[in-house]
């Protein structure tokens, strides 16, 4: 699902950020004690592919392929996915997950170049939104929406919701990305959650968590790692 990671965009950064491999600049405010877990199953990612990070597995995946249709004399444009997966961790109860992505634009073209607006960014709606059920019956949802070339939203939680924002910044660099390399997830000023896209991938996780805040945070961040933060645009 995923795209693999601009390449031409970190390889030109590369050189500035004066290191071997480009690597996520983390955002402040981390938790004294994080745990980083790298991804396999990411990039590249096949269809049906488990995502693993750590002790946690995006399992039983089903991902439905890219639904558009276009009516080229009004300019306008939908284009849909959506998936499911269970996400689970050795002792831990499982938690069922799904998501849709949609994008419904509004595109010219002429002599002078092309325009396109994002008509669901223009009223307030999501591009990405999932339901996380955990097997003790708590429900977490979360909505991710454009803010420019940003990615921001919430993760709703029984407990309390968790702020979620893009993040566009290499280490060693001071350019910036106009496509998310990952995202930040925060409560109360602190970062609880980082998820990196960033080459293979990486999870890092605050400590101590109890069991539903671990699981229904591990669910959002696959689901953050499979959606491509592209979807819908150009």
């Amino acid at each position: 699902m995923p795209r693999p990671l601009l390449p031409l965009l970190l390889t030109a950064l590369l050189p500035l950020a004066g290191c071997a491999t480009a690597e996520l600049a983390m955002p402040s405010g981390m938790a004294a004690t994080t745990t980083r877990y790298p991804v396999s199953g990411l990039s590249p990612h096949r269809a049906g592919e488990p995502i693993r990070f750590g002790p946690f597995s995006a399992l039983e995946m089903r991902e439905g392929s890219r639904f558009g249709w276009e009516l080229p004399v009004a300019g306008l444009a939908q284009l849909r996915q959506r998936w499911a997966y269970t996400q689970v961790a050795p002792g831990q109860m499982p938690v069922e997950s799904q998501c849709q992505a949609r994008a419904r634009m509004l595109r010219h073209a002429d002599a002078h170049g092309a325009l396109q607006l994002d008509l669901d960014d223009a009223a307030g709606r999501p591009v990405l939104a999932c339901g996380f059920r955990l097997d003790d019956g708590r429900l977490l949802t979360l909505e991710l929406q454009r803010d420019g070339h940003a990615l921001q939203g919430r993760l709703h939680a029984p407990d309390g919701d968790f702020e979620i924002r893009s993040l566009h910044a290499l280490r060693g660099t001071p350019l910036a990305s106009g496509t998310a390399l990952g995202y930040a997830l925060t409560r109360a000023g602190k970062t609880v959650l980082v998820v990196d896209r960033v080459n293979a991938g990486a999870v890092a996780m605050a400590e101590p968590l109890d069991e539903g805040q671990r699981m229904g945070l591990a669910a959002a961040a696959s689901a953050l790692l499979l959606f491509d933060p592209e979807f819908g645009e150009g």
